[in-house]
Order: structure tokens, then sequence, then C-alpha cells
């Protein structure tokens, strides 16, 4: 299987999560977040925590797409930076999931939803905040995201992607 082939997707956006290179960015702590797939659940997944890409690292089922960018840390990300937030979206009647990220802004409007599929992680890293829905010129990332619809043989997942 391709890991680098486009999944089948049924609608995809612009994310307004802009990945900024520029020297303020790295006066914080870098992360760098990286994309796995799970062949077995034909599911992709995203982290910039390292504990977790050591776990996933040594989980059979899960492999590094080659897919990844350079953020900041979550912890202490001072402004124009905005924490990006986890949540992690039970499949009603299965055992598979998928997740969300999102700015601050988009989380506590998922939290005042009170979803119960809905399951906080916290925040994973932090990116330049977009001005009026735009990236700052100084971010030459932008992330997209897709997501993949529930069908006959595969589980709703989203995927965000640097191109």
């Amino acid at each position: 299987m391709n890991l680098n082939a486009p999944a089948p997707l049924i609608r995809g956006m612009l994310v307004t999560l802009c990945v900024m290179f520029a020297e303020t960015a790295f006066a914080q702590t870098p992360v760098t977040v990286v994309e796995y797939y799970n062949k077995s659940i034909a599911s992709y997944f995203l982290t910039g925590r390292v504990a977790e890409q050591a776990t996933l690292d040594g989980t059979a089922g899960f492999q590094r797409t080659g897919v990844s960018f350079v953020a900041t840390s979550a912890a202490g990300a001072t402004a124009p930076l905005d924490s990006v937030c986890r949540y992690r979206i039970s499949v009603t009647g299965s055992a598979f999931s998928s997740h969300f990220y999102g700015l601050t802004s988009d989380c506590a409007v998922i939290a005042s939803l009170n979803l119960p599929n809905f399951s906080n992680e916290g925040f994973d890293f932090a990116v330049d905040k977009p001005t009026s829905g735009a990236c700052p010129s100084g971010s030459t990332v932008p992330i997209y995201r897709a997501l993949r619809s529930l069908t006959p043989v595969d589980v709703p997942n989203h995927r965000y992607r640097v191109s």
C-alpha cells in the first residue's frame, strides 16, 4: 500500500492551522508532529507527543507515513501561538475512533456541546494563530483536514496533511 497516496475522502477543507518556521516560534520548545497509519483499520493518526510517538513506533500495526512537520510545544506557548487541542471521537457501536484537532476556540465550542462520544485529550502542540482565517506571512505551511466518512469497509477518520 502506498501510504503517500491520497485516501478516499468525502469532504476536505483548509484548516486554519498554520505552522510557523520563523525564529520566534523556535524561542519556545519545538516538537515534531508525526503522522501514523494503522493498516488493520485503514486509519491515520497524528501526534506531537514524544512519548506517544515512542509507544506507537513499538506497536504492531502502526507505522510512520513519512509525513511530519515542526510545531511548538503546547506547554508554555504564548501569543501569537495558539494551542491545538485533541479530541478522541468514539465511533458509535464499534471499538474504532478518530481524532479531531482544533484551535482553542474550536475546542471551546466542542466542549460546550458536551458530546458524549468526544473525549478531550488535552493540548497536543501549538501553531501560529491565523488572522481572519488566513495564515500570517511567516507561516509557511498550511495544514489541511479531510474527513473520510463511514463506509462498508472503513471507519470514519480525520486526516491532517501538509499538502
